[in-house]
C-alpha cells in the first residue's frame, strides 16, 4: 500500500472571521505532484511482477562497527531470506540463496575485499554524477 499526504488547496488565515470565505485556491504544483505520484503508482500496479524492481535496505548503524544486519532480538538475514522466497512465489524475478548463511556471506563478504568496503558492493558511481542530480 502506498500512502501519501499532500495539501492540494490553500485557505489563507482569516482576517475577518465573521466573513464568508471565498478565497480558497488550488496549489497547482502540489496537485501536479500528486497526479504524477498516482500515475506512477498505476503504472507500477499494471506492470507484470516479473518486470518490477525492488530494493531491500539493510541498515548498518552505527556505521563501520560490524553492525550490518543486526537488530534488537531480530534475525534480519532469516527475515530477508523469507521475504525473497515470498517474492519469488508471488512472481517476482529473485535469486534466492540456498540458506541464511549463503545470504549473509553474499551480502557481507561478496566482493568487499576488492573495493575495501565492509560489505558487498553492488554498484559504484562518481561523486560528481551524484551531486549533480542531488536536490541539496
Amino acid at each position: 500500500m502506498y500512502i501519501t499526504s499532500i495539501i492540494i488547496c490553500y485557505n489563507p488565515p482569516l482576517r475577518f472571521p465573521w466573513r464568508i470565505r471565498s478565497d480558497i485556491f488550488n496549489e497547482m504544483e502540489r496537485i501536479d505532484r500528486l497526479a504524477d505520484r498516482i500515475r506512477k503508482l498505476v503504472t507500477l500496479r499494471r506492470m507484470p511482477r516479473s518486470d518490477r524492481k525492488i530494493g531491500i535496505t539493510i541498515f548498518n548503524f552505527p556505521p563501520n562497527s560490524g553492525a550490518m544486519g543486526s537488530a534488537a532480538h531480530l534475525n534480519v538475514f532469516r527475515s530477508v531470506l523469507n521475504t525473497l522466497t515470498a517474492l519469488k512465489k508471488a512472481g517476482y524475478v529473485v535469486d534466492v540463496p540456498p540458506s541464511v548463511e549463503a545470504l549473509r556471506e553474499a551480502l557481507l563478504v561478496g566482493n568487499s575485499e576488492r573495493y575495501g568496503a565492509e560489505a558487498n558492493v553492488h554498484a559504484t558511481f562518481r561523486l560528481m554524477t551524484t551531486s549533480r542530480g542531488s536536490p541539496i
